[in-house]
Parts: structure tokens; sequence; C-alpha cells
């Protein structure tokens, strides 16, 4: 392993801190004065350029900064001058004020899609009686949950005959029914999202009971498509 450093920086601090001792008497450690006077005048010339790199390379970092903080504040400007260009179109109605400007006109938005359709029902008889019925929806343009203004429509058919009747809306992805008669051995519902005037397709599933709904627990996952599922 060489004794002298690797480092540039650290070789010139070496040899600088040799070099009183190595001119008092340089025959003395197999040297010659000649030797001892070029390796001072090349670290001297190094110790010079390595104080001029380190200053430019501060100057280069304060002029970088400098150009961080102008393009910041023109971007800052820039981009509320640019937000008042469009109020102002917005307001007069006048879309040639973009061109004027030469920004883009904002693209009109796009119309939202309808609600999706609910999916994995999961059912719960309650002590009451009543039935818990939780799933899931996915709705473009909503954020998870009823963002969006989407809620559920709720229809009921009983033992699988008559037509549906309306039980609730629902304003989450899951209801209780408290509207089951003691002894109803089946039922069929329908559950619908919607949005405004935005309607999805609709989901079936029955539910089959034992020995009345009386408040035994079920658990249970149905398809999005007619799918009979038991409760116990």
């Amino acid at each position: 392993m060489s004794i002298v450093p690797s480092s540039r920086s650290q070789a010139i601090t070496w040899f600088t801190n040799r070099l009183a001792a190595w001119t008092a008497d340089p025959t003395a450690i197999g040297l010659t004065a000649d030797q001892v006077a070029s390796l001072a005048s090349l670290t001297s010339t190094a110790s010079g350029s390595l104080q001029s790199a380190e200053q430019i390379r501060s100057q280069s970092k304060s002029a970088t900064q400098t150009f961080h903080n102008d393009a910041d504040a023109m971007r800052a400007l820039g981009t509320s001058l640019v937000a008042t260009i469009k109020a102002y179109a917005e307001t007069t109605g006048d879309p040639s004020v973009y061109a004027t400007a030469e920004i883009p006109e904002p693209a009109a938005p796009a119309p939202t899609p309808p609600p999706g359709q609910p999916y994995e029902f999961v059912t719960q008889i309650l002590a009451s009686g009543a039935l818990r019925v939780r799933f899931r929806c996915d709705n473009p343009g909503a954020q998870g949950g009823t963002a969006g203004g989407v809620n559920y429509e709720v229809l009921r058919q009983d033992d699988q005959t008559g037509a549906f009747s309306f039980v609730l809306v629902a304003g989450e992805r899951e209801f209780v029914d408290e509207t089951l008669q003691s002894g109803t051995s089946t039922a069929t519902y329908r559950v619908t999202a919607f949005r405004s005037t935005q309607r999805g397709d609709a989901a079936e599933f029955n539910v089959r009971f034992g020995v009345g709904n009386n408040g035994q627990q079920v658990v249970q996952s149905i398809s999005p498509s007619s799918v009979t599922g038991r409760a116990a």
C-alpha cells in the first residue's frame, strides 16, 4: 500500500507537511536540492489549483441556488397570471382569450360514467330478526363510499312471488331490512346504484332462510348475478 494518500487534496497536505524537513537537508534522505525544489514548486501549484477549484465550486453552488430562486419566483408569478387569464376568459365567455395568450383552452370535462353494479353481498341476521346486508360497488368518478352522490335503491320480493316492493334508499354500501315478515322463506333483493339522473345496472340476489328469520347469524357472499344463498 502506498504511504502517499490517493486523494489529491490529502496528498497536497501530506507533502506540504514534509517539505520543510526535506528542504533542510535533502542529502540526508537521499535526495538532491533540485528534486526537493521541484516538488515544492509542484506542491505550491497544486495547492493553488485546489483553492481555485474550491472557490469555483462554491461560486457554482451559489449561482445554482440563485438560479433556482429566480426560476421559482418566475414560475409562481407566471402561474398566477395564467390563472388570471383563464378566469378572465371564463368570466367574459370569450374563448379567443386563450389563443391571444397562446395558452391551451381547457378541455371540456368528460361526462361521469353511471355508477357500477353492486356485488359480493354478505348477509347477517340480527337479534331483532332484521337482515343486515353489506356489499361492494365500484363507482367511476367516486372516491369510495358514496362520494360523488351515489346512493343505493333497495327493492325486495318475498317468497319469489309478486312484484318487487320498495324497501329503502341506502346512503352507504350496506343496509338493514327491518320489514321482513316472520316465516318468510325466501327474499329476493334488487339493489341499484344511482347518482342524480344516472342509474347503474341492478344486481339481484336471493336469501333463503331456515326456520324463519329468528335471529340466527348468517354470513354469505353473493355475486352480482342472480345467485341463491342460504341463511341458517
